[in-house]
């Protein structure tokens, strides 16, 4: 299977990097306006460069995946439409619908991902939503794909923003806690390095917690509060400084946000 990416910025890089990690089988093709981005392209992960040349890209590619800014749509849509043909396209265009998407590209063999930043270590959520009745091929290229660079999550259109703030937004959220944790154990006396490489290993060991106990996190904080202990004490102080009141409305405005500059 040929990939053909147009857009060599952050998330086409990451998707791009996610792929020759975890599928050296998937052949890439880069479409992209900056030299530099498609030398970096065909170096490192040697993807065939087509230039500016959406005929070439779509002539090389099994699946297209859209990964321009989204105010680039109806431009890139008009270089593509008569080139898509029966291909698979998958749109990373946060603010482009799936009615947009199909009639721009005058196909219904289209689909909405809404990956973050983690698909370049093959770790990313990839929401996935698509139009009413998909054909089987969109639905099995796209979620090949996802399962390349991460985890598939099949969710109605609706659902994209929530998956924004949750997810893509939910990235940024993390590396702040993470930074924040660490300045306390530096405060009392950790390097930061040290304090890091220690709270790396508390997150993985988190997830797989939930993961494999299937228990919810409430009750699991449940079991490490003794009576009267260091982590008592802790979960006091979140709770007074409204901590996770503070994560739900981070959630909430980055999702709401997303869903205001829906077209």
């Amino acid at each position: 299977m040929t990939v053909g990416i147009i857009g060599y910025g952050n998330m086409g890089a990451a998707l791009a990097t996610g792929l020759q990690e975890t599928r050296p089988d998937v052949r890439l093709a880069i479409l992209e306006t900056a030299p530099a981005r498609r030398k970096w392209a065909v170096q490192k992960l040697n993807a065939v460069d087509c230039g500016t040349d959406a005929g070439k890209l779509c002539e090389e590619s099994d699946v297209v995946v859209l990964a321009v800014p989204p105010m680039e749509f109806e431009s890139v849509a008009a270089g593509l439409v008569d080139y898509i043909g029966e291909r698979v396209v998958i749109s990373l265009l946060a603010y482009v619908t799936l009615e947009q998407l199909m009639e721009g590209l005058q196909t219904p063999n289209v689909c909405r991902f809404m990956p973050n930043i983690a698909a370049q270590v093959g770790q990313a959520l990839v929401g996935i939503a698509y139009p009413d009745n998909p054909s089987e091929a969109l639905v099995g290229a796209s979620t090949d794909l996802a399962k390349a660079v991460g985890m598939p999550l099949r969710v109605s259109e609706s659902l994209i923003p929530a998956i924004n703030g949750l997810s893509g937004s939910g990235i940024a959220f993390l590396l702040k806690f993470i930074h924040g944790a660490c300045l306390g154990a530096v405060e009392t006396g950790m390097r930061y390095q040290d304090a890091l490489t220690a709270m790396l290993q508390v997150l993985r060991g988190t997830t797989a917690l939930l993961d494999q106990s299937g228990e919810h996190p409430v009750e699991l904080v449940s079991k490490v509060t003794t009576p009267g202990g260091a982590t008592i004490a802790g979960v006091r102080e979140l709770d007074m400084h409204g901590f996770e009141g503070i994560i739900e409305a981070g959630v909430i405005a980055s999702a709401s946000r997303a869903l205001e500059t829906e077209h």
